[in-house]
């Protein structure tokens, strides 16, 4: 048997119209062209419930329950780096459940949750980090002219090949900068040239290339001695004091520095 098209909330209003018009049942059939039975359910529901139009339905029930979506939260949070096909996999074999890859990557979007390209930042120690945040909050309240007098310096290393693949982890928008969802980068190691430098608001000063390894000796006498003192120099007679920060590398945290 075909199912015959719902009528409209307009289509139902207008045969209570007649209705209240003083009509028969089988005069507004012929006016509106349905069937008298039609004519009649709608009718002795209006009797009934003082209502004409079609009560809202819930829709097809969600095959994942709010229990599901925590514990699929857990999973994400647990191998972000895990494409939807293994993800699907673990959530059916933790749960028991058997739900498709279009359902699971359906429920992560709605979540907020998607695929995204994790950023690449250098791998600091959650010690470091401390520090670092420590050292920043010092100086919330420094102005433009104090920031101007900073002398910056550092070593890094440059690779000449270096795997630059993108990694995918499933995030949240407001969680991209967060610890787990970033790809670690080590300042040394692998091959390429180490290199030393320093900047300040004026501009650049010396870039020096480093063979070898460098000791607190080797710092002393081929860095500070030989550019560094040079361009301080300099740069306190063209633009007053200054102050100049480096890292805690041991070579500059030594003693003998």
């Amino acid at each position: 048997m075909v199912k015959k098209k719902e009528l409209s909330d307009f289509e139902r209003g207008k045969i209570i119209g007649f209705y209240e018009g003083g009509n028969s049942e089988r005069a507004i059939s012929k006016k509106t062209g349905h069937g008298k039975t039609t004519i009649h359910n709608i009718i002795t529901k209006y009797h009934e419930t003082g209502r004409f139009t079609v009560a809202s339905r819930s829709g097809r029930p969600k095959k994942l329950t709010e229990r599901d979506k925590r514990h699929l939260k857990t999973i994400i949070t647990q191998n972000r780096r895990e494409p939807v096909a293994k993800i699907h996999e673990i959530f059916n074999e933790s749960t028991g459940n058997e739900v498709s890859n279009c359902t699971i990557r359906r429920t992560l979007y709605e979540m907020g949750y998607h695929s995204r390209t994790a950023l690449r930042k250098p791998n600091v120690s959650e010690a470091n980090r401390k520090i670092r945040l420590n050292w920043a909050r010092e100086r919330y309240l420094w102005t433009i002219d104090d920031w101007k007098k900073i002398v910056w310096s550092d070593e890094s290393r440059f690779t000449l090949f270096q795997n630059d693949g993108k990694i995918q982890v499933w995030r949240l928008p407001k969680e991209k900068y967060d610890i787990n969802c970033l790809v670690p980068t080590v300042k040394h190691g692998g091959g390429g040239i180490m290199m030393w430098g320093c900047f300040s608001w004026y501009g650049l000063g010396p870039l020096i290339r480093i063979d070898g390894r460098v000791n607190s000796q080797r710092y002393i006498e081929e860095i500070i001695g030989y550019y560094l003192i040079a361009f301080l120099e300099e740069f306190e007679e063209e633009n007053g004091e200054y102050l100049f920060q480096q890292d805690n590398a041991p070579i500059h945290t030594s003693a003998q520095t």
